[in-house]
């Protein structure tokens, strides 16, 4: 079994709060959920964006870049990217729009993987994790 590895501060990381932290190649999203410590992996696992940019309510945390929803406490996919005109594409040069129509067309398709989850332990103000 691999050991526990210290990763952050409980200190660093306030009930409601995301924080992003490496270990190796892992890249690991901790969130604290009432007074609770949960990691999973950082890269939404549906265009790689990092979760620690995204928003944290209740048990789920939604991606920054298409608002694709994971659990915390499991790191499973609960709710599917969104792909959206972005705003303001009315005002875009109309060269630029059949740039954005493609990228809209490919990135709609593209499946949303459930994330890596880890085990946490905190003691006192450290918050270790369990890579496996």
């Amino acid at each position: 079994m691999s050991k526990l590895i210290n990763v952050a501060k409980l200190s660093e990381l306030p009930v409601g709060a995301l924080l992003a932290v490496t270990v190796g190649d892992a890249e690991i999203l901790l969130a604290n959920v009432d007074g609770v410590v949960h990691a999973m992996g950082n890269r939404c696992g549906h265009m790689n964006a990092s979760l620690a940019a995204g928003v944290l309510a209740g048990t789920t945390v939604t991606c920054p870049f298409h608002s694709a929803r994971f659990d915390v406490t499991t790191g499973k996919k609960v709710g599917d990217a969104v792909v959206l005109p972005p705003p303001g594409i009315d005002k875009a040069p109309a060269e630029m729009l059949p740039f954005l129509q493609k990228a809209g067309r490919l990135s709609a398709p593209i499946r949303t993987h459930d994330c890596p989850h880890y085990e946490v332990v905190v003691e006192d103000d450290a918050i270790m994790v369990r890579l496996a």
